[in-house]
C-alpha cells in the first residue's frame, strides 16, 4: 500500500505508508487544522521509510481526506477514535506516535481509549537515522 482513501468512522481518511511491514511503526499527526501529512511525507517519509514503517494521515477533513461534515463535531476522542480504527483496519498490534504539538493534545486522550499508543523512545535511534 504506498496512499490511499481509508473507511474510517462515517468518513474517508487519506494514508500514506512506507517502508517494511516488518519494520518499527510510526503514526505521523500533522499540525492542523487543515495541514495535512504532505510535507512531512515528502520531505522525511521515504528517509525514515529506510527504518521504519512510516504511517501518514490526513486527519479528517484535512487535505485530501473528505471534507468534515456539520456533523458530528470535531474532537480529540473523534481523532483518536479514527486512528484506533484505521490500527485496526490495517492489523497493527501497537505504534508509536510522531507530531510535535498535537502529540501532546492527542496524548492523554490516546493513552485513556488506546492500549496501542507507545511512546517514540525505542524509536529514538532510527529517527536520528542511526
Amino acid at each position: 500500500m504506498a496512499a490511499e482513501l481509508i473507511d474510517v468512522g462515517g468518513t474517508r481518511i487519506f494514508v500514506d505508508i512506507q517502508g517494511a511491514e516488518s519494520a518499527p511503526l510510526l503514526l505521523f499527526i500533522h499540525g492542523g487544522p487543515g495541514q495535512g501529512c504532505y510535507d512531512f511525507m515528502q520531505a522525511q517519509g521515504s528517509r525514515r521509510a529506510r527504518s521504519l514503517r512510516v504511517i501518514g494521515v490526513d486527519q479528517r477533513g484535512a487535505l485530501r481526506s473528505d471534507p468534515l461534515p456539520a456533523e458530528p463535531a470535531l474532537t480529540m476522542a473523534l481523532l483518536v477514535s479514527d486512528y484506533e480504527d484505521l490500527r485496526r483496519q490495517l492489523g497493527l498490534t501497537d505504534w508509536a506516535i510522531l507530531g510535535p504539538l498535537i502529540r501532546r493534545r492527542h496524548r492523554p486522550c490516546l493513552r485513556q481509549q488506546s492500549a496501542a499508543f507507545r511512546e517514540p523512545g525505542d524509536l529514538r535511534l532510527s529517527l536520528l537515522g542511526r
